[in-house]
């Protein structure tokens, strides 16, 4: 078979481009879903244009018009409105995407090597947002954990994070696997958030980074940087077993990828 020429090759990319579904979301500068799912895209490379309702009366009648006369933030469309969503998941958004037909790699957990695997996480102890400070090590023998560091309660990515964890909480319990979300917060602060944005998940107060900093040294194989979010699945004895990192938390394993981690941990002995 002849090699194809520089010409044919570029003809085929530009008819590839085609075929792609453009993205428009539309939006609000104050809401956490669009923030993540905005981050998402930026973490997946997908190209979209992002119009929010506070720039542009005609914004809000689009978003209406698609929802029934709700104000529902974000309603992305792809194409022609060929696909609409209307407050996607991680998870439908993506395949979303690739129905789009864009290729698209997903964010990678690291699975820790054993010399990590096999010993228990740093403990801490932090206050929660329910009342009694939390130890980790309370944990062990009993229950698995899913522990996100989070930036502070003003971030909109890291609340729309929370939300979609906070939505499969039941499932996490179900394999007996509790969620865990420290902020860079007071009490105070942990507890109004908690209750509007992560109902029924631990909550916890790390004002002065104490233990995200202690985390970021000690999981030097993620590549951390305290300024960003990282998520970790640990097992019954508060062994960590796999991490993710992302600047935003729009970029980190999705919830139901980590589901299927917590899965994967049902085929693995716990150490």
């Amino acid at each position: 078979m002849a090699p194809r020429d520089k010409q044919t090759i570029g003809l085929e990319a530009k008819e590839h481009e085609r075929t792609r579904l453009p993205i428009i979301i539309y939006g609000s500068h104050t809401c956490e879903d669009t923030a993540v799912a905005r981050g998402r895209l930026n973490a997946l490379q997908v190209p979209f244009i992002e119009h929010d309702y506070e720039d542009d009366a005609y914004v809000a009648e689009r978003i209406e018009a698609y929802n029934n006369g709700s104000l529902r933030t974000p309603t992305i469309v792809f194409g022609q409105d060929e696909v609409v969503l209307t407050e996607p998941s991680i998870q439908q958004l993506e395949e979303a995407v690739k129905k789009a037909g864009y290729e698209i790699r997903l964010p990678s957990g690291v699975k820790f090597d054993p010399a990590v695997a096999n010993r228990p996480a740093p403990d801490f102890k932090l206050p929660s947002a329910r009342g009694m400070p939390f130890e980790l090590h309370q944990l062990r023998g009993s229950r698995r954990s899913v522990l996100l560091f989070a930036h502070d309660h003003r971030c909109l990515a890291c609340r729309g994070f929370a939300k979609q964890l906070a939505a499969r909480v039941r499932l996490y319990e179900e394999m007996e696997a509790q969620v865990i979300i420290v902020l860079r917060d007071n009490r105070g602060e942990a507890h109004l958030w908690a209750e509007e944005f992560a109902p029924g998940v631990e909550v916890l107060a790390d004002a002065d980074e104490s233990v995200k900093r202690q985390y970021v040294g000690y999981f030097g194989v993620l590549n951390a940087e305290r300024e960003g979010t990282f998520l970790l699945v640990l097992d019954r004895f508060t062994a960590p077993r796999v991490g993710a990192y992302a600047p935003d938390a729009g970029g980190l394993l999705s919830p139901q990828e980590t589901a299927d981690w917590l899965q994967w941990l049902d085929f693995e002995c716990d150490e």
